[in-house]
């Protein structure tokens, strides 16, 4: 495995776990009347809907570019093993700090910064 390969494995890796903590955040919110009080309203469906896009954009990115340069057999390993992870990371962020505007501004801009990391291997 060249070092282009392992980067872009773990990149694949931490953004499958990202995306999966932010699908299951996200699967809290939906439908609307289930939303906290602090996500309510026009903003907070904004703050929501750009939750959304970013970890879409992330995921998509991240399979795209695992596709061009990895071999299936890391895909799945590296893929799989952040499915099985996101669950538990989500169980240890505190509930409040999920169901709060910060939380989702955070997790907004986490998932925004590695998709301009894995943006930048695919150009590298």
């Amino acid at each position: 495995m060249t070092t282009a390969q392992a980067i872009t494995a773990g990149l694949f890796a931490v953004s499958t776990v990202v995306a999966g903590v932010v699908g299951v955040t996200l699967s809290g919110f939906f439908p609307t009347v289930s939303r906290p009080d602090t996500l309510g309203g026009i903003t907070g469906g904004a703050l929501v809907g750009l939750l959304s896009a970013s970890a879409l954009a992330l995921g998509l990115t991240a399979l795209w570019t695992a596709i061009d340069v990895l071999s299936w057999t890391v895909i799945v390993i590296c893929g799989g093993m952040g499915i099985l992870i996101a669950p538990m990371v989500f169980e240890g962020l505190p509930r409040g700090f999920c169901d709060s505007r910060p939380g989702v501004l955070t997790l907004t801009g986490i998932a925004s910064l590695l998709l301009v990391l894995v943006l930048g291997v695919t150009t590298y």
